[in-house]
């Protein structure tokens, strides 16, 4: 009986040192792979635009598109304070999902044309941060065919670009 006992115990204590050994290995081809598809996720970044990318029309009221999907989406209205806003030029924005699965990354590319502008808005207590005229966050729109396709943070004094994030889950920014 002692001797069941005993040896279960060793063949449980060698399961347990085989499962540590190969999930070990499993975890560094596992990395590797990740590390592959992020490389390869980055040629394909460089690569863009794409030859005769349509960016649709231009959007000659880019300034109220802007207002008003910013109303849409968070309710601003005359409370935030607009800086100066940039011509739309075309460009792209570039998003890659499907980390879970090595096998299979979904590659989006969204063309238009982008604006940037900084902006001051109301804190909580409905507060400007800082000065009226002190522009705290900014923000880059792109447009395409007169709604906004994607929209991101910019810093102002930054180059004004779509979204060039190649971001992989736990990254943070991305690596863009």
């Amino acid at each position: 009986m002692i001797r069941n006992v005993v040896l279960r115990m060793m063949w449980l204590f060698m399961m347990a040192i085989f499962a540590v050994t190969v999930s070990g290995c499993g975890k560094e081809a596992l990395i590797k792979a990740r590390e592959n598809k992020w490389i390869e996720a980055r040629q394909w970044q460089t690569s863009l635009p794409e030859p005769g990318a349509d960016y649709g029309a231009y959007p000659e009221n880019y300034q109220q598109i802007i207002k008003n999907y910013m109303y849409k989406i968070d309710g601003w209205d005359r409370e935030t304070i607009y800086g100066d806003f940039t011509q739309p030029k075309p460009d792209f924005s570039t998003n890659v999902q499907g980390w879970d699965d090595y096998e299979k990354l979904t590659r989006i590319v969204r063309y238009g044309y982008v604006v940037c502008v900084p902006v001051n808005e109301k804190d909580t207590y409905g507060r400007y941060y800082g000065s009226v005229d002190d522009f705290t966050a900014g923000y880059y729109y792109l447009i395409r065919n007169g709604h906004v396709d994607s929209q991101g943070e910019w810093n102002k004094g930054e180059e004004c670009h779509g979204r060039r994030g190649v971001q992989m889950p736990g990254d943070g920014e991305g690596k863009g």
